[in-house]
Parts: structure tokens; sequence; C-alpha cells
């Protein structure tokens, strides 16, 4: 399998860390675009499509094993991070098929060869807005991820 379907993030702005593909908090990804979709509309019609997210300054590597279904052996670095009322997000995310992000994190790079991997601490922990996207992943090569609404 390449690449991780479709799912939900939380978008933020662009120029807040320097990604080469579309920066986000994953919070749901492996699903079938039509479900995407409809928990798109459970989520923003229940809660709203804007989150605060508060980010960890900590730099920190990610497993290639992150999620159940994810076969990409594609290790990154990144953020850790919390938005609160994320068990709602998980709640509403119940019903549909796909591998909720249970630990929110962003991704700053991503690459095959993990040792060319190397965190970067920020000065401080900061707080950033994620609005809420669905978006087709299905690309092995992250950069070609896209948003769909």
């Amino acid at each position: 399998m390449v690449g991780y379907k479709y799912g939900l993030w939380l978008v933020y702005n662009q120029n807040t860390f320097n990604t080469a593909h579309i920066g986000h908090f994953t919070v749901q990804c492996f699903m079938n675009k039509e479900d995407a979709f409809k928990l798109y509309d459970k989520i923003n019609n229940n809660y709203g499509n804007t989150f605060p997210i508060h980010v960890e300054k900590l730099g920190s590597l990610f497993n290639t094993d992150f999620y159940n279904h994810d076969k990409n052996n594609l290790h990154a670095w990144g953020y850790y991070g919390s938005i609160k009322n994320w068990e709602l997000l998980q709640n509403a995310a119940k019903e549909y098929s796909g591998d909720f992000s249970y630990k929110p994190h962003t991704s700053i790079i991503y690459s095959n060869d993990k040792s060319l991997l190397a965190p970067i601490n920020l000065e401080n922990d900061i707080t950033i807005v994620g609005i809420l996207k669905v978006v087709n992943i299905n690309a092995a090569d992250p950069s070609k991820w896209s948003l769909l609404n």
C-alpha cells in the first residue's frame, strides 16, 4: 500500500513551519473518500472547523508504524501537540473506518532514510490554529498530498 488514502487534517498557516508538504495535524487517515466527507460534516456540524493547537517545543522522531495500517516505511520528525476536546473528535470518528491520531502531531520532514532526520526544538511551546480539511493522501510523495475542500 502506498500513501494514507483519504482523511481529515487540521491545516495550519503554511508559514508556521518550513515544510515541503501541506502542514497539518492529522485527525484520521486510511479512510475512504465518502467517509472522510461524512466525518468532516459530523465534526464541522457539532464542533466547528477551527481548533486551537498547543504545539510542544520539543522536536521528536516519529516511528514508521505510527498508524495501524501504515506500511509506507516513511520516517518523520515533527512536534506533538494537544487539542482541547480531542476526545470529542475521537468519539465522532469511531463509526468510520480508518486510523485516528491518538497522539496529535505534525510532521515537519518525511524521509525513507531515518538517518537524514534531525529534529529541531522550538524556542518555546506555541499555539496555532488548525482548520478542518478533507484530504487526498494517496500519493507516496507527501508534497503531492492535496486538500479536497
